[in-house]
């Protein structure tokens, strides 16, 4: 207590109590109203034309446990053998699970999707010659980026539903990818 008085003051901790005392009052005011959520929770929000948690909460769970079944699938250790050089592509598909699956996802969240995209071109780049259709996967995250922005500066009003269906289309390219890692890498000839 000490210490913040010494860096706010007495003005400080006084807006402080009232910033308290007004936070009942608040509502959402400060948070991330259900519609305008990142996310599949977001989208269903939107589709319900409702901010009730009650009246997605069904359509939600089962989104949930169909990307877990996705990614349970990717994962799964026959698909995988002895390779260890897949973490990229699990901490890619991991990423945008993230994001899609949140409960709360804001704008700032979709930084996460960078990773996600890098991720995904490191592994592309380490398996091309195995693998040449990789190619596409930084390709993919590229021009999803690049078009949900544009969509988003052309359409403000639509940066939701494109970026939603930008994260489910990279989920969908990972999913394939790593469809495609179940062969074995390509040894190089002695």
């Amino acid at each position: 207590m000490g210490v913040s008085y010494a860096m706010v003051g007495p003005a400080g901790l006084a807006g402080y109590a009232r910033l308290l005392a007004a936070a009942p009052d608040l509502g959402d005011a400060l948070t991330v109203h259900p519609q305008k959520m990142f996310s599949l929770r977001g989208l269903l929000h939107r589709l319900a034309g409702s901010d009730a948690l009650g009246d997605v909460l069904v359509p939600w769970l089962a989104g949930l446990a169909a990307v877990g079944a996705a990614l349970a699938w990717a994962w799964q250790p026959a698909r995988r053998g002895e390779r260890g050089d897949l973490l990229d592509l699990d901490w890619a598909l991991l990423a945008v699970a993230m994001v899609v699956t949140s409960p709360q996802a804001n704008l700032h969240s979709l930084a996460l999707l960078t990773v996600a995209g890098v991720l995904a071109t490191r592994h592309a780049l380490a398996h091309e010659a195995a693998d040449g259709a990789l190619r596409l996967l930084p390709w993919a995250f590229g021009a999803g980026a690049t078009l949900a922005t544009a969509l988003t500066v052309a359409v403000p009003q639509a940066m939701v539903p494109v970026w939603l269906a930008v994260e489910g289309a990279w989920l969908g390219v990972l999913l394939w990818a790593a469809g495609r890692r179940s062969e074995p890498a390509a040894t190089p000839q002695a």
